[in-house]
């Protein structure tokens, strides 16, 4: 009853997060022998499959971090972002 009960439980939330196009492109090329309890294992091992490999790089390489291009400095990093610019050598107001 446990299991029926989480099942019922996260159907919604997986019919939410999901859109009924996608649903329906998994629907059809998944084998029709697939049911939930298959799904459910599939996408444990893609998530263990993405989620592994990164948890893996983050602590073999813990000083490497990823952001985006795009940022904004806050607060103490201002004052590092403005004295670690480069002067630009054509710069006459020195």
């Amino acid at each position: 009853m446990q299991i029926s009960l989480s099942v019922s439980v996260l159907l919604p939330v997986v019919a939410i997060v999901l859109v009924a196009g996608v649903v329906n492109g998994i629907l059809y090329v998944s084998p029709i022998w697939m049911g939930k309890a298959q799904f459910y294992a599939v996408a444990a091992i893609l998530v263990t499959t993405v989620a592994w490999p990164a948890l893996e790089l983050r602590w073999r390489f813990p000083d490497v971090t990823v952001r985006s291009p795009v940022y904004r400095c806050r607060g103490d990093d201002t004052a590092d972002a403005t004295e670690s610019q480069v002067d630009d050598p054509g710069d006459t107001e020195s």
